[in-house]
């Protein structure tokens, strides 16, 4: 039995995870990426390889891809069908062989390798560009259907759609007559779906009218009274209206007048007030106005009348309330109701603003903007007074990339200013994710991320076979925790335990952490046993290729080597130092254990310290190897601990004839 231990462990040692069926091999992992699919056609029939053969060894980033080769003298690589899924290794023919690589959503790669010796093919796959689909759809009140729809300034089709895009950043427009033009810009991100809601304003279709009189009277529009004259009315709807000026003892003036949206008209009532002839023209019951502006060449309006460039000064107006507005191309527009009055000058400065208004706006609502670091307020937010020029917008959001665009703002000018914010991401990377996938173990103290799992396989000694399952339930950095089961053998006992592993520290490539177990098992003649363990773990990882970890193992354990009269009587065997009428276990000398008492159903139980050293190494995304040793520190030098008797060779014959107080396990692990 001893030699069966030996030889088994030796194999083990010798055992190498790479092997060959036929030319190729590839291993497809549950959860990969779908292969593409090949060809229609059946597959030609490869030619055997004649003369010298050498092994290509292929792998790509990701893996999973598709491989194809040829080595003929017009290559035709998918002619002969799949060859495998990276990574696999190839046996090919001496000279030129040509190799495609495929994978979903990845741009196809091409090499032609001369081999003249074993060869390793590295691939990074490069991503394809995906295009994006964007829908868009009226929200609020659905003011938007039936818009048009331009994208980066092409007419594509009216609103509610979707759209099918390229990547990128896109000028999306949508127009509606009687409705603002809305534009906007799009970040869209490869294979993105993007859903934008569309809410337009409505133009206003209103007007004005000024309305005066030679007397004093009641201003009515359709029969509503409005004001008294002079009248200035903002707001009336396009079109036609009835216009009367009523005034007790007189006539009422009534016209019709049609209003123009965005235009001012005016009329005038005569309500028939007599004029008193005067032989001498004076000033008298004119209005005196001065308007200048700090702003040269600015236009300055009188009741919807121009008069002239600033500076002016006139003498010739009628006395009364009037409208006075001061415009240039690029600016604020300045506004004032002034009250002439008779033979008075009023002097007016206009101080025409260079700002424009700027809404905020962001998708989601709720970003805090700046203006050159200045805070505006959270969105949806409007500013009527930003300075005209260049200006840089800041867009900050919790969960968010921050938005950072340089705008130019136009004076006396609306504009809106509304981006679609990226959420951060939430979790690692895909490149992150391989390495922790190829960094997993479920020896040390780094628990795997969850829904992770692996597979431990390996022999040993006083186990002679080792099997364990592992799975990542709970990963929130720094801690973490990790369940499994685990089946050990000594092959005249068999033992199950549950285990669970605890990450209680994370700092860089140092974790710290601690595991238990517990269970029980049984074995031929009556063997039995118990067991607990506790053990402190750390581990220090370098770049998620090779592990070294070291812990301190308490073990508490309870055997059962004989069974008990029961036992016997319903026909459990027994070995020969349990049977009473041998009277062997009386030997003090043989079986020092026992105290020349009985051991028939009695338990013999104990407790140990231990100190482990594990190194694990990956040998790819899938596959890591690991190699354990584990000892009692001091044992056979400082102290003499007493041997435990399921590690004896008379009490197991598997075993060694002492105790050896050193073990060891080596192995091999899957990951998914």
């Amino acid at each position: 039995m001893k030699r069966l231990v030996c030889l088994s462990t030796l194999a083990l040692l010798g055992f190498s995870p790479g092997f060959e069926a036929g030319t190729a091999l590839a291993q497809t992992a549950p959860g990969a990426l779908a292969p593409i699919a090949p060809a229609a056609s059946a597959p030609r029939q490869r030619p055997r390889i004649r003369g010298r053969a050498y092994k290509l060894k292929i792998d790509s980033s990701p893996q999973q891809a598709v491989v194809y080769w040829d080595s003929s003298s017009t290559p035709a690589p998918r002619d002969y069908g799949i060859a495998g899924y990276t990574p696999l290794t190839l046996v090919v023919p001496r000279g030129n062989v040509r190799v495609v690589i495929e994978l979903k959503g990845f741009r196809t790669q091409e090499r032609d390798i001369d081999v003249t010796k074993p060869e390793t093919l590295l691939v990074t796959m490069e991503k394809a560009a995906l295009p994006a689909r964007l829908e868009i759809v009226a929200g609020g009140d659905s003011g938007a259907v039936g818009a048009d729809v331009s994208i980066d300034g092409v007419p594509r089709g009216t609103l509610p759609n979707s759209f099918e895009v390229p990547a990128g950043r896109h000028n999306v427009e949508v127009k509606k007559v009687g409705w603002k033009t809305l534009a906007k810009w799009i970040d869209l991100a490869d294979d993105e779906r993007r859903t934008v809601e569309i809410v337009l304003e409505r133009v206003d279709l209103s007007g004005a009218l000024l309305v005066t009189a030679d007397l004093p009277g009641d201003v009515y529009v359709d029969g509503v009274r409005k004001d008294v004259t002079p009248a200035m009315l903002p707001g009336l709807p396009a079109g036609e209206h009835i216009v009367e000026v009523r005034r007790e003892g007189s006539p009422p003036w009534r016209q019709s007048v049609t209003i123009v949206a965005g235009q001012q008209a005016k009329v005038s009532a005569n309500l028939g007030a007599p004029v008193a002839a005067s032989p001498v023209s004076d000033n008298r019951g004119k209005g005196i106005l001065r308007v200048q502006s700090v702003v040269p060449e600015a236009e300055v309006f009188l009741d919807g009348s121009t008069l002239g460039k600033a500076p002016v000064d006139r003498h010739d107006l009628a006395a009364g309330k009037h409208y006075v507005i001061v415009r240039k191309e690029g600016y604020e527009e300045f506004k004032r109701e002034v009250y002439l009055v008779d033979g008075q000058p009023v002097a007016l400065v206009a101080d025409l603003r260079n700002v424009g208004k700027v809404r905020f706006l962001s998708t989601p609502e709720g970003a805090d903007v700046t203006v050159d670091g200045e805070p505006m307020g959270k969105t949806p937010v409007s500013r009527d007074d930003i300075a005209a020029g260049e200006h840089v917008i800041a867009f900050r959001l919790n969960g968010f990339y921050d938005h950072k665009d340089t705008v130019t703002i136009v004076g006396g000018k609306e504009r809106l200013i509304s981006p679609d914010l990226k959420p951060l991401p939430n979790g690692p990377s895909p490149d992150q994710m391989t390495q922790r996938k190829t960094s997993m173990s479920s020896f040390g103290a780094r628990v795997l991320p969850k829904g992770g799992f692996t597979a431990d396989l390996g022999l040993g000694y006083p186990y002679i076979l080792f099997a364990r399952l592992t799975v990542g339930a709970f990963n929130v950095k720094p801690m973490g925790l990790d369940l499994g089961v685990e089946l050990q053998s000594f092959f005249q006992m068999w033992t199950g335990a549950l285990q669970a592993r605890w990450q209680f520290a994370e700092t860089g490539p140092l974790s710290v952490g601690i595991r238990g177990d517990a269970g029980g098992g049984a074995g031929s003649d009556g063997r039995n046993t118990v067991f607990f363990d506790l053990a402190a773990l750390a581990s220090l990882d370098f770049a998620g290729v090779v592990s070294f970890s070291v812990d301190l193992r308490l073990s508490a354990w309870s055997d059962q080597f004989c069974p008990s009269a029961d036992q016997v009587a319903n026909g459990v065997s027994q070995q020969d130092y349990c049977k009473q009428s041998l009277g062997l276990y009386t030997d003090k000398t043989k079986y020092p254990e026992f105290n020349g008492q009985d051991p028939g159903g009695k338990r013999f139980s104990g407790a140990r310290l231990y100190t482990g050293l594990t190194v694990v190494g990956a040998i790819d995304r899938r596959l890591s190897f690991f190699a354990r040793l584990e000892f009692l520190p001091g044992a056979g030098i400082v102290v003499f601990p007493t041997p435990r008797m399921a590690f004896l060779d008379r009490y197991n014959s598997v075993m060694f004839e002492h105790d050896p107080f050193y073990y060891g396990t080596v192995g091999l692990s899957l990951k998914f």
